[in-house]
């Protein structure tokens, strides 16, 4: 694995974690009494598992797209996918999170 393919798999990592944490707030937040079966130590461990294995996948998607191919199309499918989905994600969770504990109060 090169330098390049580790670089691909922790900014992919880390997108895709923070997703997963902004999930798990939700979770705990907007829907508290689901907390125990949604987030028990064997799924987190599943979902942690899955996020690296997403990673690593799309890290190594994208380092190929981005070594051999000249193709823009290409690289945008690779943009979309490694930032527009976990940003879009990610705002729409908190949003979630913010109008759940506001119509709480």
């Amino acid at each position: 694995m090169s330098l390049v393919t580790l670089l691909f798999v922790g900014k992919a990592g880390t997108k895709y974690f923070t997703v997963a944490v902004s999930l798990e707030r939700y979770i705990a937040i907007c829907h508290p009494f689901k907390v125990q079966f949604w987030l028990s130590k064997n799924r987190m461990v599943i979902y942690t598992g899955a996020v690296v294995g997403l990673a690593l996948i799309l890290a190594t998607i994208r380092c190929i797209i981005q070594l051999t191919f000249e193709n823009v199309e290409l690289r945008i499918y690779a943009a979309v996918i490694l930032h527009v989905i976990p940003l879009s994600s990610v705002i729409f969770l908190n949003l979630q999170i913010y109008f759940g504990v506001g119509l709480l109060n």
